[in-house]
């Protein structure tokens, strides 16, 4: 993974990119492209937002694709008759009684 370089690392914020992290914050933008384009940190970025009350986002969970179930909760496939699916037991319960 190639590490960002951040010019500002460790420098105090100035009013300029107090006023860049508002636009940024109003026009929408997510906090790694403010990070990005503020040359720090995602932390930094927040605390930053934090202290001068500006909200930012983290990501668009709205686009995020709904996830789908896996293993034992993703719904069984479909057979064409449910005895099918249980073998020849209609309730899905084997008894050590009876033979497979």
């Amino acid at each position: 993974m190639e590490k960002m370089e951040r010019p500002q690392h460790g420098s105090r914020w100035t009013a300029e990119e107090d006023d860049r992290l508002r636009v940024l914050a109003e026009t929408g933008a997510f906090l790694p492209a403010m990070a990005r384009a503020l040359g720090r940190s995602q932390e930094s970025v927040r605390t930053r937002a934090n202290i001068l009350k500006v909200p930012v986002r983290s990501s668009d969970r709205s686009r995020q694709a709904p996830v789908e179930p896996v293993g034992i909760l993703a719904p069984a496939p479909e057979a064409a008759d449910a005895s099918t699916a249980l073998g020849s037991h209609h309730d899905g319960i084997v008894s050590a009684s009876e033979p497979n």
